[in-house]
């Protein structure tokens, strides 16, 4: 399959109509909303002229400061925005923030949704949500997206897969957290075991409770397995360079699969714990009269009962904790011993980054323990019937919505290159901070992958060389 490197002409022509044509409808927009915006509900105002806003520059930094045109079946591509041509800015750098953009601009969408949902609700005395709810999901899901943006720019790709693990993670942890403070928004019904929601996607979109918790429950299971693989992937690189405890990828690959099983798995069981809709109602008038009135005015809830399901989805939590809480325990006390014998192995630059990384994974673990022990106590409540349970138990599942957010804040404090970008540079250097030698990284990976004629050709002039200052490949 023939690969074309040079864009064509009527490429380039969209590229720059479409650009110049989206951006100024865009600013024609913002700039209405500006002068005859509605400031009475200004909270609103401001997130949709953010989202307009935000919706311009992403169209004007895709077809014109970056202008990307792929390389496929490679998967890669190069640009020809005048960043990478005159400031020496790398398009890994650019499609980082243009995927930046795009999540900030889904984001401010997200939020203009709840703001009209919540200035309607006001007048109706309608599932009104208070604000430190809303305030947990944005501030943690911002600290979450600028973690995230700081892995893609500054990440270690050296160890590639770590970084995609870790990088999946940080996602993950900031997409659980909105979707349990924004999209969900559970209220427990304790002691029935139970609750309601107040997201926009049950409300407008008749999404039942039951599979978003089923979703939820999901997220929670793949970050937790993110972590896992961190610590087993870490493992590795410092074994592999004593030719300690070294697994095969063979094992590797039988883990990811066991995973991805887990997941369905865990989701299948969790379908058949609830009870159908019609059923609930039936089974509120045998087993709580008293409620079925206010039951009867809820238009998205689920009931669950103490079914076989339940006992074969507990039992098979317990194991995999288990499994989990071994692969930790084992990972992270193997590599403490293998710490000491490293250092007399590699240089000292080299043995700071293994320790600091080693570090940061057990401080993001014990943040993950301490903040995720409330939803422990919140299983051992579904067990109780005492007073005031409904208030313990939403109490231990709002404190499990800061676990994002603290996870991040110690994920940038405990990893040396992001707290020295931040607290000493602070971006002052300008451009500087960002410059690549993209050329020298191209080779380094074409050796990597044995692509030595390829890499003659390239120092003999061709296609590939005349557009290396701006391009990137992913392996």
């Amino acid at each position: 399959m023939s690969i074309n490197f040079q864009p064509s002409t009527w490429t380039l022509v969209y590229f720059y109509t479409v650009g110049v044509v989206s951006f100024i409808l865009g600013a024609f927009t913002v700039l209405l909303i500006i002068f005859n915006g509605n400031y009475k509900d200004a909270r609103f105002t401001s997130f949709i002229l953010l989202y307009q806003l935000c919706s311009a520059c992403t169209v004007l930094q895709y077809t014109i400061f970056t202008q990307p045109i792929s390389l496929f079946p490679i998967l890669g591509g190069y640009c020809n925005g005048f960043p990478a041509k005159y400031f020496g800015i790398w398009l890994h750098h650019l499609l980082g923030f243009l995927l930046s953009s795009i999540i900030f601009q889904v984001g401010c969408l997200v939020f203009c949704f709840i703001f009209k949902h919540q200035s309607i609700g006001l007048i109706l005395k309608h599932n009104v949500i208070p604000d430190n709810i809303y305030n947990v999901g944005v501030v943690s899901f911002i600290i979450g997206a600028f973690t995230v943006l700081l892995i893609v720019l500054k990440g270690n790709y050296k160890d590639a897969r770590f970084t995609s693990f870790i990088l999946l993670y940080q996602l993950c942890s900031a997409c659980t957290v909105l979707q349990y403070t924004i999209f969900t928004q559970p209220i427990s019904l304790f002691p029935i075991l139970g609750g309601y929601c107040n997201g926009f996607p049950a409300k407008y979109l008749d999404i039942w409770l039951h599979h978003l918790l089923g979703f939820l429950l999901c997220s929670i299971i793949f970050q937790i397995g993110c972590l896992v693989f961190c610590f087993i992937i870490k493992h590795q690189s410092i074994g592999s360079v004593l030719k300690h405890n070294i697994i095969s990828d063979h094992y590797f690959e039988v883990c990811v699969t066991f995973f991805g099983f887990t997941i369905i798995f865990t989701y299948f069981c969790f379908t058949k714990i609830g009870m159908n809709r019609e059923e609930q109602l039936t089974f509120i008038r045998g087993k709580y009269s008293d409620y079925i009135v206010q039951f009867s005015d809820l238009s998205n809830f689920v009931v669950y009962e103490f079914n076989s399901w339940f006992y074969v989805l507990t039992v098979y939590g317990i194991c995999g904790i288990g499994l989990c809480g071994f692969l930790y325990i084992f990972t992270t006390i193997d590599m403490l011993k293998m710490l000491k014998s490293l250092k007399k192995t590699v240089s000292a630059t080299s043995f700071q980054r293994y320790r600091s990384a080693v570090r940061s994974l057990i401080a993001q673990l014990a943040v993950s323990a301490i903040l995720l022990l409330p939803l422990i106590g919140f299983m051992f409540l579904s067990f109780g019937r005492f007073e005031n349970a409904q208030v313990f138990s939403q109490i231990t599942l709002n404190i499990c919505a800061l676990h994002s957010s603290m996870n991040a804040i110690i994920f940038i404090w405990t990893t040396p290159r992001f707290r020295k970008l931040l607290f000493r540079n602070s971006f002052s250097t300008g451009f500087g901070v960002f410059n690549v030698n993209v050329v020298g990284t191209f080779t380094n990976m074409s050796e990597d992958i044995n692509f030595q004629p390829d890499v003659r050709r390239i120092q003999r002039g061709s296609s590939i060389n005349n557009i290396s200052n701006k391009m990137i490949v992913v392996s």
